[in-house]
């Protein structure tokens, strides 16, 4: 006899989304540090011209006690060229390193969002086993039960918000099942919405 097969979570579809969004934002990570390293050797590279002109200038000076203004207009307008795509490259520079800063705390923020989701996973097939089985429930005091639960619920609000706020649908399917659990766990009827917030906050969630 196969046993029934266990249906995606909420918790599972979010993580698989975070998954991908992870993978992009990695790949993207890469790219930036490889054009960067380039931008940074072309930099270095145009600083090197500069400082061999500045050599050039000094050693002409040196040569020619009479160096004509002429002369001296033409090399100060190389300079100034060579200065011009220094300051261009470490623009560039800049912008890439910014990048790579806002990459690195958007993956940083991922990983966070992957470790709850990977552990709100394991705890939510946990709980379907419990509800499939009711000698295990019989087993686990109700209340035990309950908190963990909560926790896990609070757990998913805040991986959610990581990315974007719960819909209004979501907000009242969540609704719907604190009443039932609040009823169900604690002999706790709640009426309207605003009793169903009030009565989870005080057994232990933050979520509103």
């Amino acid at each position: 006899m196969h046993s029934p097969t266990i249906p995606k979570s909420p918790v599972e579809l979010q993580f698989n989304i975070l998954k991908r969004q992870f993978d992009q934002t990695k790949n993207d990570l890469d790219r930036v540090q490889g054009q960067l390293s380039e931008e940074t050797k072309q930099v270095a590279t145009l600083r090197q011209e500069n400082a061999d002109l500045y050599d050039q200038i000094l050693a002409q000076i040196n040569a020619m006690p009479q160096v004509s203004a002429e002369d001296l207009q033409a090399l100060k307008q190389q300079n100034d060229t060579l200065q011009a795509k220094i300051v261009e490259y470490e623009a560039i520079v800049k912008r890439s390193q910014d990048q790579t800063l806002k990459d690195q705390e958007f993956e940083a923020k991922i990983m966070q969002a992957l470790g709850v989701a990977e552990k709100a996973k394991v705890i939510y097939r946990i709980e379907l086993v419990f509800q499939q089985n009711s000698l295990l429930q019989q087993l686990i005091p109700k209340k035990e039960e309950m908190e963990r639960i909560w926790a896990v619920q609070n757990q998913l609000g805040k991986l959610i918000q990581v990315k974007e706020k719960p819909t209004e649908h979501d907000r009242a399917k969540f609704i719907q099942t604190l009443r039932k659990e609040l009823k169900t766990c604690y002999r706790i009827e709640c009426a309207t919405e605003e009793e169903v917030i009030i009565e989870a906050q005080k057994k232990g969630t933050d979520q509103f």
